[in-house]
């Protein structure tokens, strides 16, 4: 990753909103429920009920993780005209991002114990591609 003109502290400095994600991320099923939410389709909406749902978990607990997810911009909130009443839907927005982190996350769990790098230099003149490796025998120019 190459530094940023003002230095890593420039764009990457300390936070304390970095502390709220990471709480979040301890909730019990949060991590699941971004792991759902991802999976589903970009513009589908869905309830807190419907977290119940598919994740088998108490309503609490997906109140709270739909809670903190509203408040650190992972989903928009609605509201649902049903006829029969408001009904408070929502939109999970982090999709790609929450890819990106989990990747992320991988690589820094699963850092490699060793670096090795290899130059394959040639000790002579010839090139790597000969002129009939594209399909003709000469592309030289005359």
């Amino acid at each position: 990753m190459p530094e940023f003109e003002g230095g890593y502290d420039d764009l990457l400095r300390y936070d304390e909103s970095y502390l709220r994600l990471y709480r979040f991320l301890s909730i019990p099923n949060a991590l699941r429920a971004m792991y759902f939410f991802t999976g589903r389709k970009r513009n589908a909406y869905f309830t807190v009920d419907s977290v119940v749902t598919a994740l088998g978990i108490e309503k609490k607990n997906a109140e709270e993780i739909v809670k903190e997810m509203k408040e650190l911009s992972f989903v928009d909130e609605a509201t649902l005209d049903t006829g029969k009443g408001d009904e408070f839907i929502f939109h999970y927005k982090a999709g790609i991002n929450f890819i990106s982190f989990m990747a992320f996350s991988y690589n820094l769990l699963n850092m490699p114990q060793n670096f090795h790098c290899q130059s394959n230099r040639r000790n002579d003149d010839n090139p790597y591609f000969k002129h009939n490796t594209y399909g003709k025998d000469d592309l030289s120019d005359k």
